[in-house]
């Protein structure tokens, strides 16, 4: 199973999205609280735990790693 089974990937994408303004504004506690927060996208999962809860663990990071250059050039 993937991502797209679950429906997660866009959501995925936009959760990376928030974390990179996040983490670039230095804002940890908005960060940390963010992570914890249900997010309507993830059927009311928070980022945290609709990442652990998807068998495609491996994806999700891989996700996050492309979504990071793709937004820092790297």
């Amino acid at each position: 199973m993937t991502m797209d089974d679950f429906g997660y990937h866009d959501a995925l994408i936009n959760v990376v999205h928030e974390l990179l303004h996040l983490h670039c504004d230095n804002d940890q506690k908005r960060e940390s609280t963010w992570l914890r927060t249900p997010h309507a996208g993830l059927n009311s999962l928070s980022p945290n735990r609709a990442m652990r809860s998807i068998q495609g663990a491996e994806e999700a990071f891989d996700l996050l790693r492309s979504e990071y250059r793709t937004n820092n050039q790297i």
